[in-house]
């Protein structure tokens, strides 16, 4: 064979060699192409496991608990009462007080007490008494210092109920023309509800011992109802009876009682 076609011969087998080659390589190619495609399918759910675990977390930081606060019950009595019936000897009275911590700055209230009066006068002669309850909330003006600081400034508010009897009322009239008539209304009970603002402050003294007042202002809500008969001098918890409005003041000395919750 002549040497120009063992040339040409030897070209064709070389490139044929190196087309087979280069498609062999063009398949391994596509082929790790295709294992990585399948590989990164299979990650994508741990992915979205992820995210989904990201977002409950967000989940759990918005939901989460508000740290635990000391609760404390406080229970009280009006010292200033017995004292102001030493100056005022037409009336008596005792008045209790308890409060909660439902919140870190607010307290729910519960008043409630007994008392009575007398009219001894020349011309009109009764007794009055009468029980009540209010009920109501303080919120302190000031944040706490810390955990151990329970001294507050107050401002609340309160719905006071009280139920009572006047007793027979015994009344003269004199008579321009010279005498006089004696006459008597007989007793009734009656109720009466009223509303009130308040301010205060209550210092602890001594672990757990405290002290502090309260000033009011007071609004009757059936002021009507003693129009045309005789009012009771006294309503314990509120005040004169004719009055739609009553200014008042009290001072509380307490113990209270601590836990967790």
């Amino acid at each position: 064979m002549p040497d120009h076609l063992m040339s040409i011969r030897h070209i064709l087998l070389l490139t044929s060699l190196c087309t087979a080659m280069g498609l062999q390589a063009a398949a391994q190619e596509q082929k790790t192409d295709t294992l990585t495609t399948v590989k990164d399918t299979l990650k994508a759910p741990a992915i979205a496991k992820d995210s989904t675990a990201t977002v409950k977390d967000s989940t759990a930081v918005g939901k989460k608990k508000r740290a635990p606060f000391e609760r404390q019950f406080r229970l009280g009595v009006d010292i200033y009462r017995p004292i102001a019936s030493l100056a005022y000897r037409n009336r008596y009275g005792l008045e209790l007080m308890a409060d909660y911590t439902f919140r870190e700055d607010k307290y729910l209230v519960l008043e409630a007490g007994y008392g009575g009066g007398n009219i001894d006068y020349d011309y009109l002669k009764y007794n009055t008494k009468n029980t009540f309850i209010k009920l109501g909330i303080d919120v302190s003006m000031f944040d706490k210092l810390d955990n151990k600081d329970w001294d507050i400034i107050f401002v609340g508010f309160r719905y006071g109920l009280g139920i009572g009897q006047r007793g027979p009322a015994t009344f003269t009239v004199t008579n321009p023309f010279g005498g006089a008539t004696e006459d008597e209304t007989p007793a009734r009970n009656y109720w009466a509800h009223w509303g009130e603002i308040t301010a205060g402050m209550r210092f602890e003294l001594l672990p757990r011992f405290f002290a502090g007042w309260n000033v009011r202002a007071k609004f009757f809500l059936n002021a009507n109802t003693f129009d045309g008969a005789v009012a009771p001098n006294y309503i314990a918890g509120y005040g004169t009876g004719d009055k739609s409005t009553s200014f008042d003041f009290n001072f509380y000395c307490a113990y209270s009682i601590r836990w967790y919750k």
